[in-house]
């Protein structure tokens, strides 16, 4: 893509939101990762900047300015014993492009901008050092529409400079691999790939490889291996991953595979010694469960007021890296293979890391388990926990039946935002009303996961024992204060025979199977002690 046909597209984007700041590293102080949603513009107006996006160290200089993409993951600190100061310019935008069914908005690509995931630098001269005053001054002033407008102008001008942000070959490249990233699944050939980077087939393969350290047709089967290992995390076929992955011969998908990984696809879940990270709460569970230890898992430290260490989990608890979605220990864990959840969504700065296999969220533990223990080779294992589960929920039932007899129960959590009254239809509901036995009251509309209520509400959702987790903010403590000395709280069954319990951690115990045995014990033993 040329200077000239970058502008005239630039023409065609539309700007949705401008918002700007200006702000300073102290010596010694670190601003933490974050992964944009935005385009940045950030230019440095003193000192020196150290800037390190998707891992890579990057030094700005003062009056040199870059953009960072959305999706990008961006920290920063000051270079130097001297502090630096930056003005950021964050903005969204869509590109209108017209198609035959009429204009719609798209994502801009990233080459639109000039830019790619290596930064690079734009010198500012004294012209644009005033338009940048003049934007953060339009942006004190609520001056929306001439914000938006004088922008634009400001990033034309940025990249009719294209000469000072990157060579041309370089943008072209950009360009390809970019479709190469978003189309790995199609038939391509050299000469297509080149002409899309405007450049000849010899120039293309040589600046290909030096830039990537493979050649094209390498690149795009490292994009489709990568792939392939997500999809072999699941119940796909070996046909219908070849298929999704552009092979048409399931056969020859095979061969490719094992040649490059070394071991045939079939087998490569079951045979190797995985570097599994679990980047949702309750998939370290699963893992350990089924004797796999993580390499990286969610803290729940911050989740919780108090977290109940289980026996079975405790060692191999403390060897995992909490990572709580920092990119920087994940990467240091090094795994070969990330587990998420499809309540997460796909995840870009996970799957920059390693390949990102998306587990469907089931109440169903049992299933789940033996689903996952398949697919490693841990069937036996998941078979074995089953059993000693349903042993150990048959026999609590029972004594909670005989003992105690027809028992309501509400599971119920405060929070900054909310206290909510969880239904059946969530994992603390197939705890406590499946496994367990236990009744939801009548009250509680069936269809509904959950509900949210105001204090004056609690008197409508009464019942005989109440399990209550408070989140470990300063908000939730004080929700929960002024709950416990209201009359409405008073006015409880479960609170005048003390029946109310901690259930801090009560939520994502029940995530994984091993943490669920022990809520299961937890919640059958607190229930039997206020029977006594």
């Amino acid at each position: 893509m040329t200077a000239s046909s970058s502008t005239h597209r630039l023409d065609k984007l539309h700007i949705h939101s401008v918002r700007s700041g200006q702000a300073q590293c102290e010596p010694g102080r670190h601003l933490r990762p974050r992964t944009l949603d935005k385009y940045v513009l950030c230019a440095v107006t003193g000192g020196r900047l150290a800037l390190r996006v998707n891992g890579i160290d990057y030094s700005v200089a003062e009056r040199e300015l870059c953009m960072l993409l959305p999706g990008m993951l961006a920290e920063a600190q000051a270079a130097g014993d001297d502090p630096a100061s930056f003005t950021l310019i964050a903005f969204s935008a869509d590109l209108i492009v017209k198609r035959h069914n009429g204009r719609l908005a798209e994502s801009p690509p990233n080459s639109l901008f000039r830019q790619t995931e290596s930064l690079a630098m734009t010198r500012m001269n004294e012209q644009a050092v005033k338009q940048l005053h003049l934007l953060r001054t339009l942006h004190r002033e609520g001056s929306r529409l001439e914000l938006k407008y004088r922008l634009h102008l400001f990033l034309k001008e940025l990249l009719s400079r294209q000469a000072e942000w990157q060579e041309p070959s370089s943008v072209g490249m950009e360009v390809a691999v970019e479709h190469m990233e978003r189309h790995y699944t199609r038939e391509w050939d050299v000469a297509s790939l080149s002409a899309l980077a405007g450049l000849s087939v010899n120039h293309f393969i040589r600046t290909f490889k030096k830039r990537m350290n493979m050649t094209p047709m390498e690149y795009i089967q490292k994009l489709r291996m990568t792939k392939a290992k997500e999809l072999l995390f699941s119940t796909l076929r070996i046909k219908d991953i070849a298929n999704q992955l552009g092979y048409h011969d399931e056969h020859y998908f095979s061969r490719v595979f094992k040649k490059a990984e070394g071991v045939a696809p079939t087998m490569f879940m079951r045979t190797r010694n995985h570097r599994i990270a679990a980047m949702y709460y309750g998939l370290d569970d699963y893992l350990l469960t089924l004797g796999i230890a993580p390499v990286a898992a969610l803290s729940y430290a911050e989740r919780v007021s108090r977290y109940y260490n289980v026996p079975p989990l405790k060692h191999a608890m403390e060897e995992l890296v909490s990572s709580s979605m920092n990119y920087d220990l994940l990467r240091k864990a090094q795994p070969d293979l990330i587990l998420s959840s499809d309540r997460l969504g796909r995840n870009n700065e996970l799957e920059r890391v390693a390949p990102t296999a998306i587990i469907p969220y089931s109440n169903d533990h049992e299933h789940l388990l033996s689903e996952i223990g398949d697919i490693l080779g841990r069937r036996e294992q998941a078979h074995s926990w089953t059993e000693q589960y349903n042993e150990r929920r048959f026999g609590l039932q029972d004594k909670l039946g005989s003992q105690l007899g027809r028992q309501t129960v509400y599971f119920i959590r405060i929070s900054d935002l909310f206290i909510r009254v969880y239904g059946a239809a969530n994992q603390t509901g197939a705890l406590l009303y499946h496994d367990l036995g236990l009744v939801l009251p009548d009250a509680f509309p069936r269809q509904q996961w959950a509900i949210e209520i105001g204090m004056e509400d609690f008197s409508r959702y009464n019942a005989a024992h109440l399990f209550i987790a408070v989140d470990p903010t300063v908000r939730a403590r004080q929700r929960w204060r002024s709950l416990v000395r209201s009359e409405h709280w008073m006015s409880l069954e479960a609170v005048r025979e003390q029946r109310v319990y901690d259930a801090s951690d009560l939520l994502f115990k029940t995530l994984g199977p091993t943490g669920r045995v022990w809520a299961m014990d937890y919640v059958a033993s607190q229930l039997m002690r206020t029977a006594r």
